[in-house]
């Protein structure tokens, strides 16, 4: 057995961090590129992180084309590198758009990933276990955004936290906060 001192993981550990601030800063830009060029279309994006939880994928997946049938969301899968079949589900599903990823990156480095990437004015987030069971989810979620009452909307947590398990929210307002959903220095990110 190979033995790994606490000092090189936590050098790994920050050498990864770091890399995907600078991806994330790179995709940032070209986000807001796309949002002043007039390339993000109305709309809503349907965001949902997967990593080998293909049955729960499928069943999501499959509420949504049912609850969702007045509204067309651009449902985009980013695949945290699933070795259980998940890649096979989302080649099935033509109209799902699926980020591949080439190891896993985690789940909140993967969700900012798949936010910066979407094409919407609006996005909502779904953990790959929360899924719609009724018609107007997507109505009732971006109501307050439209009405401008709200910055976020979504399933709210004690002190007043929206959980991105399901959170919606305006991509401009997104980039131009420059929120995200990675903790700094190890703490827990609670920046929405």
């Amino acid at each position: 057995p190979q033995c790994v001192s606490a000092m090189s993981v936590r050098h790994r550990l920050n050498r990864f961090i770091v890399q995907h601030l600078v991806i994330q800063r790179a995709t940032r830009v070209l986000t807001r590129i796309r949002l002043a060029t007039g390339q993000v279309k109305p709309g809503v994006s349907v965001v949902i992180v997967n990593w080998n939880s293909a049955s729960f994928l499928a069943t999501t997946l499959d509420a949504i084309d049912r609850y969702s049938s007045t509204t067309s969301p651009d449902v985009v899968v980013v695949d945290n590198h699933s070795q259980d079949g998940s890649r096979a589900l989302l080649r099935q599903r033509p109209h799902v758009r699926t980020i591949p990823l080439p190891r896993n990156v985690g789940h909140a480095v993967a969700l900012d990933t798949g936010i910066l990437l979407t094409r919407r004015e609006y996005f909502i987030t779904l953990d790959v276990d929360a899924f719609p069971i009724a018609e107007g989810w997507i109505d009732k979620l971006l109501g307050p955004l439209r009405s401008g009452t709200a910055d976020v909307s979504g399933v709210v947590v004690r002190g007043g936290f929206v959980h991105p398990c399901c959170l919606a929210m305006r991509l401009d307002r997104f980039v131009d906060r420059r929120h995200t959903f990675v903790g700094r220095y190890g703490a827990p990110a609670s920046v929405i």
